[in-house]
């Protein structure tokens, strides 16, 4: 029994020990999966930054041949300027001669007498202006840090002459309850789980010590809670420029909103000695403050990680507003639309409103108002479509020749050119940073901001740069071609200017379709009208034919022995009501007139219109056929 016992516990002792090395094997194993996941992050980010390097190498490489070719102009000029000095030098000689031979007056030889210059004032005496320190309250200190009261102060000069001049708080500490109040604003918060109940029988390692705004430390704890980043983590991050991709831009992002300020930073630097006690988020503002220009350093990661994509956002919004603008002013099309307008306007206004000479573009969305007396649904823009499709079909490639004014009309510029100068500014002070960084080394060895930031402002000022210049050349293709116009480029933003066009082409485009469908019921309409004026023929000559047989004396002739009889009639009707008539040929019914009609249908000798009067027909066919085309 014992031997038996002995053997199980070995076994349950191997099975621990097999799970206990599977645990730690797996444990092994997340951890590598983790570094593996992070290098192959690192590698991406390297990646993608040495393909950025290598386009602005090309772009550098292109742009410095085209500045070579600029050099080599301007020194071809630079000689051809010397030369005509050269020759005006040698008539100014010449001229010299002149003068010292006695040819010109003697007041022209005085050369400009040189009047002293007016040494400035001397500066003012050495005028010290002493600030006296401002006078310090008589405020009794309380025996526990208290939460603080989150206000904004006014300086001592702005208090003169207000409600705060003559304030008589200080003589109220006497009559206030200090202790309760210390009590219920303690910095020292009870742990969760903790009631208030026994908060005051529990030793102060089960408080937490919370000095800044509650509203503020809660949302700082959330965001903690989302970053999965402790704060030494956090802070090699920030020395070392995330270099191991660790941290989210959106969460950079959201880190700029808690940036410990100064009477933080004083506050909690005042209670440094107690810092197991603090809480998590005045735990973490503590850590950044105590990291050299943790706000800056902040701000130049959160930058260096946008920047590609602001750029990517940029970037094509200002091409597109250049584009537009080029194929405004080359546009023939365009050109010959303001004509055609132009001359309808004239001849359509009298007096005052017409011999006109031109017009503002925003009448252009006007056209469609001028409606048609003839027909409300005709507008000045319908009949222009149709103009078009007649005489100038050319007009028909309109909106391929100025297409880009659809995208450059949903650009803001003022929008766009606050992000530029932002983006530009922003840069400024990094560069001004990296200069303060390598003045003032931190001995960190994690602290890498002047390698990894001097090597991005390389690359990123090359393609600021030339965002920069496509900005001006926009600007000033911009303020052409709205001068071309006749418009104020001050006035008008490009999303109004290239709207008038967009609306433009997108009625135009409207219009035609409604033109289309109005032609093709116009086409209907004219088919219609044709079969009814057949269907009518063939009526009358049916009882033309029955009056002649009537009066020859041979009666009613079999209906399916009539030459072209009630068959043909019959086929005209059917295909009326099924609509087949408008795909085909009318023609193509007569084909199936000799076929025999049904022999139950009865004879009538009455009058010659009497066969609509039969059964089976009246109400099928005749009262529908009657009733739409009776005269």
């Amino acid at each position: 029994m014992c031997i038996s016992t002995l053997c199980r516990l070995a076994q349950e002792n191997e099975v621990k020990s097999a799970q206990s090395k599977i645990r730690e094997v797996q444990k092994e194993n997340d951890e590598l999966m983790r570094q593996l996941s992070k290098k192959e992050r690192e590698c991406e980010a390297k990646t993608q930054e040495k393909e950025e390097v290598m386009q602005t190498v090309n772009d550098m490489k292109t742009r410095l041949e085209a500045q070579t070719a600029e050099v080599t102009q301007l020194t071809a000029k630079i000689n051809e300027l010397q030369a005509h000095l050269l020759v005006e030098r040698q008539e100014k000689e010449k001229l010299q001669i002149f003068v010292k031979s006695g040819s010109l007056p003697d007041d022209t030889k005085m050369g400009a007498i040189a009047l002293p210059t007016v040494p400035p004032p001397p500066p003012m005496g050495g005028l010290y202006i002493f600030n006296a320190p401002p006078k310090q309250k008589k405020v009794p200190k309380s025996s526990v840090a208290l939460k603080s009261f989150n206000w904004t102060k006014l300086p001592p000069e702005k208090t003169k002459a207000t409600v705060w001049e003559n304030t008589a708080d200080e003589k109220l500490y006497d009559e206030l309850n200090l202790k309760e109040f210390s009590q219920v604003f303690s910095a020292y918060q009870p742990k969760e789980g903790v009631t208030p109940a026994v908060v005051d029988n529990v030793s102060t390692k089960t408080k937490e010590l919370s000095l800044i705004d509650g509203r503020r430390a809660q949302n700082c704890t959330i965001l903690l809670s989302k970053l999965k980043m402790n704060n030494s983590e956090l802070t090699k991050a920030i020395f070392s420029m995330d270099d191991s991709e660790e941290l989210p831009k959106d969460m950079c992002e959201q880190l700029l909103k808690f940036v410990p300020t100064p009477e933080e930073s004083q506050m909690l630097a005042e209670h440094e000695h107690e810092m197991d006690s603090m809480a998590r988020a005045d735990r973490f503002l503590y850590d950044m403050s105590k990291i050299p220009h943790y706000e800056q350093r902040l701000n130049a990661l959160y930058y260096k990680k946008k920047f590609s994509e602001r750029i990517g956002e940029a970037k094509p919004k200002v091409l597109d507003i250049l584009e537009a603008c080029k194929q405004l002013q080359l546009s023939k099309r365009i050109r010959k639309l303001l004509e055609i307008v132009l001359a309808f306007g004239n001849y359509m206004n009298k007096g005052n409103r017409g011999n006109a000479f031109g017009f503002k573009i925003s009448s252009l969305s006007k056209i469609q108002d001028t409606k048609s007396s003839a027909d409300r649904e005709i507008t000045l823009l319908h009949y222009l479509v149709e103009l078009f499709d007649k005489q100038f079909p050319e007009m028909g490639k309109l909106e391929n020749e100025i297409g880009k004014v659809r995208d450059a009309a949903k650009v803001s510029l003022p929008e766009l050119e606050t992000e530029v100068r932002k983006l530009g500014k922003e840069m400024k002070e990094i560069e001004k940073e990296i200069l303060y960084q390598r003045n003032h080394k931190t001995g960190n060895p994690h602290d890498k901001f002047t390698t990894v930031m001097g090597d991005f402002i390389t690359v990123a000022s090359y393609k600021f740069s030339e965002l920069d210049e496509k900005f001006k050349e926009m600007q000033e293709r911009y303020t052409k071609v709205t001068l071309l116009f006749a418009e104020d480029p001050k006035k008008i933003n490009p999303d109004e200017f290239f709207g008038v066009f967009d609306n433009f082409l997108q009625s135009l485009n409207e219009v035609a379709g409604q033109n289309r469908r109005r032609q093709k019921k116009k086409e209907e309409e004219a088919k219609r009208v044709k079969i009814e004026s057949q269907m009518k023929a063939e009526r009358e000559r049916r009882a033309n034919e029955r009056k002649v047989s009537k009066v020859s004396g041979k009666g009613n002739a079999p209906e399916d022995q009539e030459p072209g009889g009630k068959g043909e009639f019959d086929d005209l009707i059917s295909a009326l009501k099924t609509g087949d008539v408008y795909g085909d040929d009318i023609m193509k019914l007569n084909k199936k007139g000799g076929r025999k009609r049904p022999q139950s249908r009865q004879q009538n000798s009455g009058n010659a219109d009497s066969s609509s009067s039969k059964p089976g027909f009246k109400s099928k066919y005749a009262q529908p056929v009657v009733g739409s085309f009776a005269s």
